[in-house]
């Protein structure tokens, strides 16, 4: 029988548990999430590159290069209903125009909205269909639609048909 502890041990290498990944967390939701936001912002080949990347929406070039430094800005989302929203939608992933929001929430702060002013602040309609507590398919005919003035159309009851006749601009009712 040999004596092994007199000959010289070597270094056993250690494997990465996920390939290149330093930061252990390429299988968590917020790194999908990262992913994405790269992928829509870098990649000309992805679906929504034209809504993004080609509107010169980028990420800021420190996430893009490290995952850690944008999980470190940005947390975890609180709940699986929450994505990451951008507060200014004309400006990229950056510090300061970020924060996790939910569908509703982001919903409401897309270029697509239809803003007004009620009360002194804006109001999306959707966001006034619920103030007046009526459908928003009947709050957007209503303002969108026939052009309500908005303190009529806030202050109608659901259903009802405005009480003063108003033919479309450029010609007669249909």
């Amino acid at each position: 029988m040999t004596d092994r502890s007199a000959e010289p041990r070597r270094a056993v290498p250690m494997k990465k548990p996920h390939g290149n990944a330093t930061h252990g967390r390429s299988s968590t939701r917020l790194f999908r999430i990262w992913t994405g936001i790269r992928t829509r912002c870098n990649n000309p080949n992805c679906a929504a590159y034209p809504h993004y990347g080609a509107r010169g929406i980028k990420i800021h070039p420190s996430w893009d290069n490290s995952f850690s430094e944008f999980a470190n800005y940005i947390g975890e989302p609180p709940s699986k209903k929450h994505s990451v929203e951008r507060i200014r939608n004309d400006m990229g992933y950056q510090p300061g125009n970020v924060r996790w929001a939910t569908g509703k929430e982001q919903c409401r702060n897309t270029r697509r909205n239809i803003w007004l002013q009620w009360q002194g602040r804006d109001i999306t309609v959707a966001e006034a269909a619920e103030i007046a507590n009526i459908p928003y398919t009947a709050m957007y005919w209503r303002l969108v639609t026939a052009k309500w003035p908005i303190e009529e159309a806030m202050t109608t009851a659901s259903g009802s048909i405005k009480p003063t006749f108003r033919p479309r601009a450029g010609g007669s009712p249909r």
